[in-house]
């Protein structure tokens, strides 16, 4: 008796607390899944070179950005993932951060088993800039305490072109390319952390 009553104040006070619990900017999607969803659809959308600014736009009305940028984690987190173009963990920030962090030549059969994959991380990549575009003005710069866009956008322009590149480097199989674009992304979310993480 003591172990159900137990099991049910432990229940209560989880449900208080989830109840409790409100993110700074929560998603309308029902769940992730339709996050992640959303942006496959503007990822593919990318690869067609037919991305509209208005479906970016109305992912960013109803998703926050925390939920936007998940996609980047690793698969088992909830993340797209990258399947067999992974470097490290099958994840798309881990994948970059493995190519940018290479100090060598990429090797010849990991370019031929990751391009493909590679293309589809850097058209997911540019979604994301697409979407995360539309909160420019929401977010604070951590030393000035207020909105600057043009900062903001500064290191979006540099995510989508840097994707761009890394796309064409993919598709190319140009593995000092792909090295250089890889590591302009993680250059550019770095920097963006940097300024913007709280």
């Amino acid at each position: 008796m003591r172990s159900h009553l137990r099991l049910l104040t432990l229940a209560l006070a989880a449900t208080i607390a989830g109840l409790a619990y409100t993110p700074s900017q929560a998603s309308y999607f029902a769940d992730d899944d339709e996050v992640t969803k959303a942006i496959k659809k503007l990822a593919e959308a990318v690869g067609s070179g037919k991305i509209s600014s208005d479906d970016a736009k109305a992912v960013a009305k109803k998703a926050g950005l925390e939920d936007v940028m998940a996609v980047f984690k690793i698969k088992e987190k909830g993340g797209i993932g990258v399947g067999a173009g992974a470097v490290g963990k099958d994840g798309i920030e881990a994948t970059i951060q493995g190519i940018s962090g290479t100090k060598k030549e990429l090797d010849k059969d990991l370019i031929k088993k990751g391009s493909a994959d590679w293309a589809k991380l850097a058209d997911v990549t540019r979604a994301v800039a697409e979407v995360t575009t539309h909160y420019d003005s929401k977010y604070k710069d951590d030393k000035s305490k207020k909105p600057e866009p043009k900062k903001w956008n500064g290191y979006n322009d540099e995510m989508k072109k840097s994707a761009e590149a890394l796309a064409k480097a993919a598709k190319a199989s140009d593995g000092p390319a792909i090295v250089k674009a890889a590591k302009a992304i993680n250059d550019a979310c770095v920097n963006c952390h940097a300024d913007f993480r709280n």
